[in-house]
């Protein structure tokens, strides 16, 4: 069966959760079932395709936070695998990966950002080390504060006109980014966080 756009965005707006004991399961923090979703629509997912739908997908005031579930294959011991990005069951809906790139954060306290996007949206994914990232509704000024850890299987999404400032917690850390388009002076401005 071919997953089709409308089925696409059907998984998008529900805050999806697989039962950690058996990943054929599907349950919804939400009244929806999921499993009876693709039951009716007469739809498996292979354990590949499962890695690729959150575990849990958490929405905040300013942005939503996803949980990917981890791959950790007794034949293959020390090491786990973690899907990021499947255009097949995008995260966010016509969100089309066209530039990545990881910051380096050298010592605890080091921050990026202090800026929004009209353009470019992004996704975060903590690669090594813990960061605090703040944001701030340019418009309506409501502010967050969002801890990413490293062994969470977070991904997070920023999008346009939300201002971002993202703040090592640690030595070393490393945060890897996937955007919508290429940094671009012409679309990146200057906001205070503090």
């Amino acid at each position: 069966v071919v997953l089709g756009p409308s089925f696409l965005q059907l998984i998008q707006n529900q805050e999806i959760i697989f039962s950690s004991q058996n990943r054929n399961n599907f349950a919804n923090t939400n009244s929806d079932n999921l499993l009876f979703i693709f039951m009716n629509n007469n739809i498996s997912l292979s354990q590949s395709d499962q890695l690729s739908i959150p575990l849990k997908k958490t929405k905040h005031k300013l942005t939503t936070c996803f949980f990917m579930p981890p791959r950790k294959n007794p034949k293959k011991p020390g090491r786990e695998l973690l899907v990021n990005y499947d255009q097949r069951f995008p995260l966010i809906p016509n969100f089309k990966i066209n530039y990545t790139y990881y910051v380096r954060f050298f010592e605890p306290g080091n921050t990026a950002g202090n800026h929004y996007h009209h353009k470019k949206q992004e996704l975060f994914i903590p690669i090594v080390g813990n960061f605090l990232v703040e944001l701030e509704d340019i418009n309506s000024k409501e502010k967050e504060q969002i801890k990413l850890k490293q062994n969470s299987y977070q991904i997070m999404y920023v999008d346009t006109k939300i201002a971002h400032r993202v703040t090592a917690l640690d030595k070393n850390s490393v945060l890897l980014v996937l955007a919508t388009s290429t940094n671009n002076d012409d679309d990146e401005f200057d906001y205070n966080l503090d």
